[in-house]
């Protein structure tokens, strides 16, 4: 198979026409809550009318595009990703021309209503990166050194990322033996998973309180509630 230039594949079966779009409400109110608890939050911090009001607007125009593109066909819009890379890479020439105060380089575009950040724009225009994260995903189960190699299981693969959160901060694995006596003191483990690959229907996340390990702990969790999302 030839490949293009900036050719990439998720295979994640958004092309399966089985799969019917479904709109979710609560998600949608969900994300607007927290956008707004967002745009107080900014207004606590800067007392600032005007920029809370700016922020608002975004948020408006935020959801519209995610609305749009939550019923659109990702696969459809494939040919507009390697021509939507090269006005990226001309802002990120552009900005070198905007200087601050001192005269130093600027990293951001002032529109005089809005500011554009090229190097933020950039990253999310190279789709490949989604790649390399789902692969890397992946390989934290499927590879023979991943860290939750033990849940691996070809009858239903998942990907995911183990993880452990300090209760105490220690540096000497040492110490951490003697801190460990005291089991509201040990780690706690974290592991974040979607699946099938093949086709994601569900990502779970599991935190276990004082449970030291992600791998041994938590993923296998998270592996149980995908299989029994499953049936």
């Amino acid at each position: 198979m030839s490949r293009q230039p900036l050719d990439f594949s998720l295979n994640l079966g958004i092309d399966n026409s089985r799969r019917k779009s479904v709109f979710d409400p609560w998600i949608v109110l969900s994300v607007f809550l927290l956008s707004l608890i967002g745009i107080f939050m900014i207004y606590s911090a800067s007392q600032s009318v005007e920029m809370a009001l700016r922020q608002g607007v975004y948020m408006i125009f935020g959801l519209a595009i995610l609305l749009l593109v939550s019923f659109s066909n990702f696969r459809k819009m494939e040919v507009f990703y390697l021509y939507s890379y090269w006005p990226g890479l001309l802002l990120l020439i552009i900005v070198l021309f905007f200087s601050n105060e001192n005269n130093e380089t600027n990293r951001w575009i002032d529109l005089g209503i809005f500011t554009i950040q090229p190097s933020e724009k950039i990253e999310i225009k190279n789709i490949k990166n989604l790649e390399y994260i789902k692969q890397s995903l992946i390989s934290v189960v499927e590879s023979n050194t991943g860290t939750a190699k033990n849940i691996y299981d070809p009858k239903l693969r998942i990907a995911g990322k183990t993880g452990t959160a300090q209760v105490k901060s220690i540096l000497d694995d040492n110490k951490y033996q003697e801190i460990r006596e005291n089991v509201l003191l040990r780690d706690h483990a974290l592991f974040v998973g979607y699946g099938p690959v093949e086709d994601p229907s569900i990502l779970v996340v599991a935190i276990v309180e004082n449970g030291e390990s992600g791998s041994l702990v938590a993923a296998p969790l998270v592996k149980k509630a995908i299989n029994l999302y499953q049936k």
